[in-house]
């Protein structure tokens, strides 16, 4: 589940765990995906727990990467 779609169309609980998971494996991508989440619910008033989950993993992937380099 690594695309923008299957994010937006699951809880956010759900998107929390495979991001979280994601993160451990590939911080760029969980970055990347973080982002296009962050843009995709910025407006949308039904979808903040998710743009706070996605907020809190693109922080944790800056770190993660930022580190590793």
């Amino acid at each position: 589940m690594y695309n923008l779609q299957s994010y937006l169309n699951t809880s956010a609980e759900d998107a929390k765990l495979s991001l979280q998971c994601l993160l451990m494996r590939d911080p760029k991508l969980a970055l990347a995906l973080a982002n296009q989440i962050i843009d995709a619910t910025a407006i949308a008033s039904n979808k903040k727990t998710l743009h706070k989950t996605a907020l809190t993993i693109k922080k944790k992937a800056e770190k993660a990467i930022k580190e590793a380099a």
